[in-house]
């Protein structure tokens, strides 16, 4: 059984969405007074509140389709995060080398001096373009994997960059799923989703 399906939930969230980084952290409290911290985890997991408002029984329909195929909380899937999903000329570092390697597209968050870099996993089909020194470079996405693999090889040393748009991989955070039903032509559901890492 495959444990991730390539689709993308349902877009037409309603006003409240909610979603965003968590981390990790644990906490030691020192007899000086002193809290000492350590981040668990390198990178961020994304959860979201996703609330379906007043929407059509075919609509409906769609939501309880996924549910239904991701066995619950069971299979991963594709999900917008309206607060967070695109690119413009991001940095991925420098090309590997005189060679055909794939690079991995990733998205970096600097605060100060600091910065964290996000694995990028579940890019849109059709809407990335990778330039090497500012240039357009030809090649072949991995959609379902974030690599980008050049149709010609590299230039060593120089600098790559990617526009284009990106999913996030999420899984159902609950095994049920409980609709109001407002009307008979309007239901609503509020569902909460977590990242699933690869």
């Amino acid at each position: 059984m495959s444990e991730f399906i390539e689709a993308r939930l349902l877009d037409e969230v309603a006003n409240g969405f909610q979603g965003g980084p968590t981390w990790y952290t644990e906490t030691v409290d020192m007899k000086s007074g002193v809290i000492r911290r350590l981040a668990v985890r390198s990178r961020p997991r994304y959860r979201f509140s996703a609330p379906y408002q007043n929407i059509s029984p075919t609509k409906t329909a769609l939501v309880i389709s996924a549910f239904n195929a991701c066995q619950g909380a069971a299979r991963g899937f594709r999900f917008k995060d309206w607060a967070d999903y695109s690119v413009t000329a991001e940095s991925i570092g420098n090309t590997p080398g005189a060679n055909s390697n794939p690079v991995q597209l990733y998205k970096s968050y600097t605060f100060g001096g600091t910065t964290v870099s996000r694995p990028i996993k579940k890019p849109v089909s059709g809407s990335v373009t990778v330039y090497s020194n500012g240039v357009s470079k030809a090649g072949t996405l991995d959609a379902t994997t974030g690599l980008f693999t050049p149709t010609t090889a590299w230039t060593a040393a120089q600098a790559l960059t990617w526009t284009g748009q990106f999913d996030v991989p999420v899984r159902f955070s609950s095994d049920e799923l409980i609709f109001d039903f407002n009307t008979l032509n309007a239901l609503s559901a509020n569902i909460d989703l977590e990242e699933v890492f690869f």
